[in-house]
Order: structure tokens, then C-alpha cells, then sequence
């Protein structure tokens, strides 16, 4: 499967809970709905929280793999209409 084209990159590697939830919360909070967010992350709670704030958020997870370089996880989160 190829990746989908993200609206906004977050690189949040190196940084630890809760960081990477607060970060991708911020970033869709900015953008339209049906945007795509990229996040990057290196922290293992990261793998459950984010599939978490989704389904508490009505955020949709598209995807989650491990990043190419095996430092972290990338996941693809799409905004929903409110």
C-alpha cells in the first residue's frame, strides 16, 4: 500500500507522553476536515495512545506501520467533519 499524502508532518521522535498526543491534537485542530496528518513516533506508548485519541476524538486512524529507518511509528490520522 502506498502511503497517503499527508496535509501536515509531525516528527514528534524523541519526545514522550504526552507529547505526541498534544502535538497531533493541535495540528488537526488547525486544518478542515477530511485533512491528513503524518505522525512520527518513537515512543511505545505512542503505538496505543494514538489509535486511543482517535476513537475518543472522532479522528479516523488510517494506518499505522513501522517507520522505514525502524525509529518509531508513523500513523496516518484524518480529521472528521465535527
Amino acid at each position: 500500500m502506498t502511503p497517503p499524502e499527508p496535509h501536515t508532518l509531525i516528527d514528534e521522535r524523541g519526545s514522550r507522553c504526552p507529547l505526541p498526543i498534544i502535538a497531533l491534537s493541535k495540528a488537526l485542530g488547525g486544518l478542515p476536515p477530511a485533512s491528513i496528518v503524518e505522525i512520527i513516533a518513537d515512543d511505545p506508548a505512542a503505538d496505543v495512545d494514538i489509535p486511543a485519541w482517535c476513537r475518543l476524538k472522532g479522528a479516523h486512524l488510517m494506518d499505522s506501520f513501522a517507520a522505514s529507518d525502524g525509529n518509531g511509528g508513523v500513523h496516518y490520522v484524518v480529521q472528521l467533519p465535527g
